[in-house]
């Protein structure tokens, strides 16, 4: 790899550069899986920036699959990037910058980070309580291997969560206990995917499935959503004969859009006539305020196509690293098998927490007290945004999600806009980052979950002033 550079005068945070500097050796192939990695503090001294600064960028070259860390031994390039088709990441089908803020920080969350839920309202006195009484019972048996397909005390919780809550009806032996989302959504692509498979991915769409399935033997078919969700019509003009599909049909991401009926049977009928599989990526179901929220597709699903995701990363937090996938009969065999060979399982321990937890009713109410919270949240950004913006922002209504859309005036890039923000330590995201394909969309999207009510206020006029260089124009 030639000599790094940064540039100090670009609005691009320095850490982001630091990143895309690595990614653009990766695909131009200057850097090879297994390379040795400068430490971050050699490399924050050659560029002359504070380690942490580097350790920003390395954590999420970690965390998106680029890299490997391994304690004092140093880093790497990951050798995994080997198996991707013609050996190096396609440069025509990821951009040349992070399409996202990255989902994991060092140290504290900074504000309106999308993906982490009111953490401040978490119950953690009751969780340690429960910790502490499961790790009294700890005995001999709890130190073998997990059970590949999860601890099934937790599946039983989770099945009855499924039918009370989402209206799925399944067996405990038909879930798996993964390793939060993308644990999920690795193991369906190691399932059912092969080289060369289409796969219908919603667009703009989340960007972890988005790097998923590029960096996969499959090949990616960006399906526009609009307001009433992913277009099936448009999927089945494009790739009629994809192997599989992934929606968000309760609320999607990012846009929050509910995938209408019509829309859910029309993607079923599609599925069942094409013998294709569905994933239903349902992050933030429980988290619908006003109106009727429409069952899971899953529980619309007689032909057993959809694979339905969840994942206590949005209802608990994201560090507990335990999501689940409900798997079909005629799968579940070869999806234990491919567990047993990859990781053998999720650690049992905090699964029989979470099961405990479920088991004695807390997870309900600390459920129901999330939309409270986040209903009152969504209100509170939303007049605080209009009250500093004024008329600049359009900012549409919708009954669910965990981040709320602020629209932009037709000359105003978002992009622009999250790196000014970044520079105030404030991740907001752009719209337009969301695409595979170019837009001319842009907006600003703004994780409201853990943005404390106290705190609002003063976090949108900070905003406002970081911001106040590119309105002004």
């Amino acid at each position: 790899m030639h000599q790094l550079t940064i540039n100090r005068n670009d609005p691009i945070p320095i850490y982001l550069q630091i990143y895309q500097r690595f990614c653009d050796a990766v695909h131009s192939g200057s850097v090879c899986p297994g390379d040795r990695v400068p430490s971050s503090r050699s490399l924050a001294s050659e560029l002359s920036v504070a380690r942490g600064t580097v350790e920003e960028a390395y954590a999420l070259l970690t965390a998106e699959g680029y890299m490997v860390r391994d304690g004092q031994r140093g880093s790497i390039i990951s050798k995994q990037l080997i198996n991707l088709p013609n050996h190096q990441l396609k440069q025509s089908e990821l951009q040349k910058e992070p399409r996202m803020q990255a989902d994991v920080t060092v140290g504290n969350i900074v504000p309106f980070q999308l993906g982490h839920p009111a953490l401040d309202v978490f119950p953690r006195k009751l969780w340690s309580r429960i910790t502490s009484s499961e790790a009294r019972k700890f005995c001999d048996i709890d130190l073998k291997y997990p059970a590949p397909t999860g601890y099934y005390p937790l599946k039983e919780n989770i099945a009855r969560y499924l039918a009370l809550s989402r209206g799925v009806h399944t067996s405990p032996h038909n879930i798996v206990v993964t390793y939060g989302y993308q644990g999920a959504l690795d193991l369906v692509i190691q399932l059912i995917l092969r080289a060369g498979d289409k796969v219908w991915l919603e667009e703009p769409g989340y960007f972890g499935t988005q790097e998923a399935i590029l960096r996969s033997c499959a090949r990616a078919i960006p399906v526009r959503v609009d307001k009433h969700g992913l277009s099936v019509e448009e999927g089945i003009v494009k790739a009629g004969n994809a192997r599989l599909a992934i929606v968000s049909p309760s609320h999607h991401s990012p846009t929050n859009v509910t995938m209408s009926l019509p829309r859910r049977i029309a993607l079923l009928a599609w599925a069942a006539k094409r013998r294709a599989w569905i994933i239903e990526d349902d992050y933030d179901g429980e988290f619908h305020y006003t109106g009727k929220l429409l069952p899971a597709l899953k529980s619309l699903d007689t032909q057993d196509r959809v694979l339905y995701v969840g994942s206590f990363s949005k209802t608990l937090f994201p560090s507990l690293r335990l999501g689940y996938l409900v798997v079909p009969d005629d799968l579940i065999e070869k999806a234990q098998t491919i567990v047993n060979y990859r990781d053998r399982g999720v650690a049992t321990f905090q699964q029989k927490v979470v099961a405990q937890f479920m088991e004695d009713g807390h997870f309900f109410r600390h459920l129901k007290r999330m939309r409270t919270t986040y209903e009152r949240r969504r209100t509170i950004l939303t007049n605080s945004l209009n009250e500093v913006f004024s008329d600049q922002l359009n900012i549409p209504h919708h009954e669910g999600g965990m981040n709320l859309l602020a629209y932009l005036p037709a000359h105003i890039k978002d992009r622009q806009l999250v790196a000014l923000a970044a520079k105030s330590n404030i991740a907001i995201n752009a719209l337009s980052a969301t695409f595979l394909q170019e837009t001319e969309q842009n907006a600003l999207i703004f994780g409201f979950t853990n943005v404390q009510e106290k705190n609002c206020d003063k976090l949108c006029q900070q905003l406002g002033k970081a911001l106040r260089p590119i309105f002004k124009k």
